[in-house]
């Protein structure tokens, strides 16, 4: 009688099967490496220099924040860090709104409507390969520096792209769904609105939760270069005087936002489309 060799995939292999504790385990091995790493370097380069500011012992970041975050302005009375979330948060839910009602309402439209996409196409194809960055300096001049310029940069950094991943999706939706709603009476208002749009939905919220990077990435960018609050423009503001112990705890909290935000957003998309959720596993 032939014993059968029992065969553990390897960790890296294509067949591996880690199991949950292993790759939570293996999912946390980088980043305490890097933990480990910077409180090292940070212990050693504290010891020869106590006024290193490159890289802040814990006990200095703690200090920085809680000075930042806990205790008011002189000038304003305001808590600097709760202030600056507050309002950077404002600025990039606007954006998110208006963004993700222009992807929905373009990109069936163009998906939809012959005319209009040979009208349009071309423009949004070019807009959506434009470097935000270089918009900056004419948006300034255009629009002024104050609370507008920095929601219409984040809205044509994300808003071209958005389009096109739901007229992608409208595109392959589009067709048979169409003939057969024509075929039992409906109208081109019950195809978009009753039929296509609950569809749509979900969609846009996955890709509203792909976008969050370079919407994070161009409000932090406008910050810094034009505001007098804001998370991108304490981080610059401190940057001159080299206050890693104040960056380093911002830094990680547009992360920790970051994931907040995109785990709200996954939530409701299992909350109110949870047939969707069941669709993507399948």
């Amino acid at each position: 009688m032939e014993t059968k060799k029992i065969r553990i995939p390897l960790f890296f292999g294509m067949h591996a099967e880690p199991g949950q504790l292993l790759s939570i385990c293996a999912g946390a091995l980088p980043f305490i490496i890097l933990i480990a790493g910077y409180l090292y370097l940070s212990h050693e380069r504290n010891l020869s220099n106590p006024d290193e500011k490159l890289m802040p012992t814990p006990a200095k970041i703690v200090t920085a924040f809680n000075q930042v975050a806990f205790k008011a302005d002189v000038k304003t009375g305001d808590t600097i860090f709760w202030h600056d979330t507050g309002v950077s948060l404002r600025r990039l839910g606007y954006a998110a709104i208006i963004s993700s009602v222009l992807a929905l309402w373009f990109g069936m439209n163009l998906a939809l409507f012959k005319g209009m996409n040979a009208l349009c196409m071309p423009l949004l194809r070019f807009s959506s390969l434009v470097p935000p960055p270089i918009l900056l300096p004419v948006l300034f001049l255009t629009v002024g520096v104050e609370e507008a310029s920095k929601v219409v940069i984040i809205v044509i950094s994300i808003a071209p792209a958005m389009t096109l991943a739901v007229y992608g999706t409208v595109s392959k939706m589009a067709g048979e769904q169409i003939t057969r709603s024509f075929t039992l009476g409906a109208t081109q208002l019950d195809v978009i609105y009753r039929i296509l749009l609950p569809q749509v939905l979900p969609r846009l919220i996955e890709i509203l939760r792909t976008s969050l990077g370079m919407a994070w990435y161009s409000l932090i960018l406008a910050e810094a270069i034009a505001a007098s609050s804001g998370i991108g423009y304490r981080i610059y503001l401190v940057r001159r005087f080299t206050q890693m112990d104040v960056i380093i705890p911002y830094a990680l909290w547009v992360v920790v936002l970051g994931y907040a935000m995109n785990y709200i957003l996954g939530l409701i998309l299992d909350k109110c489309y949870p047939w969707y959720s069941k669709q993507k596993e399948n």
